[in-house]
């Protein structure tokens, strides 16, 4: 079964490009293995009980070991199916199948036998296969092209997944999230207005790479980015650079959604414990029973990596190989849903003795999103206390990497620049998580440029900027000749003309909800929001960043609404859906 179950997945992803999140390029002997370290017990176990009471329990055992393949087929086949339904339909599938290999038993269990080497050789071809073609990309980044240019500044590219800036107190938020971020923008420059570009992943992260905007791109719920613009890093190691991807949000920063393009060493999944669970159907339906995690204690996603375990290896990596300068991307999710910070981060932000319920702590916020009102004031400012823990926990990691590479003799000359993909929301207006909303509390994100001798120490630019204009800041800055590769504006110009902020571009932002369009727009102080049932807003983002008064409805805006609608649609038109999204993802 689970060998069939990976065939579909592979089959659907690579021939029919219909790709399946968080889907292991391991998962060709993973699913297997999963399978039969689930079935071998109880096959065991019945095969017992067959033996002292042949005549009463064959059938019994047969039935069992059909019923859950069939159900779990159903399931993953058929993902809509009403459970109680699949459940009548595998039984009936089952019994039907148990009454025909009832007189049988000697062949199926003769065909059982056999069929094992094979499964044994098929998983070992997967592991070999996957050893061979990871040795094949490190081969290939071994005969990289010599660096070319004298200018060998390096690239780090911090994104903290799902943070968002009104919760850091490096932007005045009252609570000490970020001390360590706070002592380093000291000496770098800190801009106060960023925005995100979408309010989800891989939007956000593909704009970060391409410089443009969402609706240019091919990216969707289960549309990877294509080759149609190139990448950042595609273009700096055709430059010489030597790049490496660390990935903790494998949902869709997996290389199979297509930000590992141009990188030479990207570590999205690990083999792990975790990751072999989730292989496999049986895996995903025990993953996502809350009784099951209450029986078991466990709360986070199986399989999600931990801070140490991408920044250890960016690091190592960082400072293994001197002879050419490096563009890192390094993607850390300890913030992200369900937020489950170390006990004493979290300690230390706890206001009130409310318990979080156990129902809540895994998916907290997709259950929220089906049933905001089961969270009471209290358990939904606990949420939010855990929150503001994970990103202290994150801070407190970005301070002992950017300090690693500081005593190592690196960072004085590498261009770090400290950002998050979207934001988080706790109920404002009327939204849970991200994903689903164009409001400023998913898409104000933190930014941090650090590079003495090119990058102002002490500065702060409140020109609204965008993260679509990463790459071309980048290219300036590392002195990469920039030939029309990307578009958008270095953020470099903010801080060198007086007069930046009355040329600055407008700021845009997008997200496609089952076919339709909420969009954003920031023009300098302002930010008009255009919903698709039609209905608009504006808000100042500098006197009400928290978004609570609507100046379009109270006619007090600088321009009327048809300017900003203008505006909006001259650079996001409503017309083109390349993908769906589901509210609450990664």
């Amino acid at each position: 079964m689970g060998l069939a179950e990976a065939g579909y997945m592979l089959t659907r992803q690579h021939l029919f490009g219909r790709l399946n999140a968080h889907l292991s390029p391991q998962v060709i002997w993973m699913s297997p293995v999963a399978d039969l370290l689930w079935f071998l017990p109880l096959g065991l176990l019945l095969l017992g009980i067959h033996r002292l009471r042949p005549s009463a329990l064959s059938a019994v055992a047969t039935l069992t070991l059909t019923f859950m393949p069939a159900y779990l087929a159903l399931g993953f086949l058929f993902p809509s199916f009403h459970r109680g339904a699949a459940t009548l339909l595998a039984f009936g599938l089952a019994l039907q199948t148990a009454r025909l290999l009832r007189d049988r038993r000697a062949v199926v269990i003769r065909v059982v036998w056999r069929t094992l080497p094979v499964l044994a050789g098929v998983i070992g071809f997967g592991v070999a296969a996957n050893a061979l073609l990871d040795a094949r990309r490190e081969a290939a980044a071994r005969r990289q092209v010599p660096f070319v240019g004298t200018d060998s500044t390096n690239v780090l590219l911090l994104v903290l997944d799902t943070v968002r800036a009104l919760d850091l107190s490096l932007y005045g938020y009252d609570r000490p999230t970020t001390p360590g971020l706070t002592r380093w923008a000291r000496s770098g420059t800190v801009f106060s207005r960023a925005y995100s570009t979408a309010p989800w992943t891989l939007p956000s992260h593909a704009s970060m790479f391409t410089g443009r905007l969402p609706h240019e791109l091919s990216v969707g719920w289960a549309a990877a980015l294509d080759e149609t613009y190139p990448t950042l890093a595609e273009v700096l190691r055709a430059r010489g650079y030597r790049t490496g991807g660390f990935i903790a949000n494998m949902l869709f920063c997996g290389r199979d959604f297509g930000l590992g393009r141009g990188f030479d060493h990207y570590e999205d999944f690990a083999v792990s414990p975790g990751e072999v669970f989730e292989s496999s159907s049986i895996g995903r339906v025990v993953s996502e029973s809350y009784s099951v995690r209450r029986l078991l204690g466990h709360y986070d996603y199986f399989g999600r990596k931990a801070a140490p375990t991408v920044d250890g290896p960016a690091l190592r990596w960082m400072t293994a190989d001197r002879s050419r300068p490096f563009f890192a991307f390094v993607n850390l999710l300890d913030a992200h849903q369900p937020y489950l910070p170390p006990a004493e981060d979290d300690a230390r932000f706890v206001t009130q003795p409310t318990p979080r319920r156990q129902e809540y702590r895994y998916l907290a916020h997709e259950a929220s999103l089906r049933n905001p009102e089961l969270l009471s004031t209290a358990e939904l400012q606990r949420e939010r206390e855990a929150y503001d823990a994970s990103i202290a926990y994150l801070d407190r990691r970005v301070d002992s990497l950017l300090g690693a590479l500081a005593r190592e003799g690196i960072l004085d000359r590498t261009l770090v620049i400290v950002t998050a993909d979207h934001g988080e929301q706790f109920g404002e207006h009327g939204f849970f998580a991200h994903g689903n909303s164009v409001y400023g509390q998913t898409l104000w994100v933190p930014l941090i440029l650090r590079l003495p001798g090119r990058v102002p120490a002490g500065r702060v630019v409140e020109t609204p900027v965008s993260l679509r204009d990463l790459p071309a800041t980048v290219l300036e800055l590392t002195g990469v000749p920039k030939q029309r590769l990307f578009p958008g504006q270095s953020w470099a110009a903010r801080w060198r003309s007086a007069d930046a902020g009355a040329m600055a571009p407008p700021v845009a932002a997008e997200v496609r909800l089952r076919g339709r369009t909420d969009r954003a727009l920031i023009l300098g102080d302002e930010h008009y929001l255009s919903f698709h049932e039609g209905g608009a807003a504006v808000y100042n983002i500098r006197t009400d960043p928290t978004q609570q008064h609507d100046l379009l409805a109270a006619g007090a805006t600088a321009h009327p609404g048809a300017y900003y609608a203008a505006r909006l649609d001259s650079l996001i038109p409503v017309a083109r859906t390349p993908g769906t999204r589901s509210t609450g993802a990664r």
